[in-house]
């Protein structure tokens, strides 16, 4: 039998928004990411950082067209995936047009 711990899930995201992943965007993944019973992971080249921490994510350095690896621990928390999944490809509601 599988041991659930490994059952993570993975996903990449692109930044899309103009500013990239600024701190207003950061807050907004550490806010979803902090709703999860499991880990919340980000990564972008090579540089892995919890999620839930709106200065690790500001680590990342992420500026537009930057793609970025989210990785969920428990399954159980694939609602959170789809969240931040959303928020990022969304452009965190700052590529509406005026």
């Amino acid at each position: 039998m599988e041991n659930r711990r490994t059952q993570t899930l993975q996903r990449e995201l692109l930044i899309t928004n103009e500013l990239g992943l600024h701190a207003r965007c950061a807050a907004k993944i550490a806010q979803a990411a902090q709703k999860a019973s499991g880990r919340v992971l980000l990564s972008h080249n090579g540089t892995e950082v919890d999620a839930t921490s709106t200065l690790d994510i500001l680590t990342l350095a992420c500026t537009k067209g930057s793609s970025i690896l989210l990785t969920v621990s428990d399954p159980a928390d694939a609602p959170v995936m789809e969240e931040i999944s959303s928020l990022v490809a969304e452009g965190f509601g700052e590529t509406e047009a005026p």
